[in-house]
């Protein structure tokens, strides 16, 4: 998986449980610290490998902001 890929996995797990700002917020910081990390002498293989799965990521990430409720914009 690349780069791209993991953010555009991310981005399509958040959009139905959260709104949009919020969405975008948690995909900048998910790409921000790949590009930093890979800046920073990491390979981009090896970021995403200590990150998982996007979806993992989602699911925690709804869990804890949406408590339950769905957020409209």
């Amino acid at each position: 998986m690349t780069k791209y890929e993991f953010i555009d996995k991310l981005k399509k797990a958040l959009e139905n449980d959260l709104n949009t700002s919020s969405v975008q917020g948690h995909v900048n910081y998910y790409n921000d610290y790949i590009s930093n990390e890979i800046r920073n002498g990491r390979s981009e293989a090896e970021v995403l490998a200590e990150l998982g799965d996007p979806w993992a990521i989602a699911k925690t990430i709804i869990d804890s902001e949406g408590s339950g409720s769905t957020n409209y914009e």
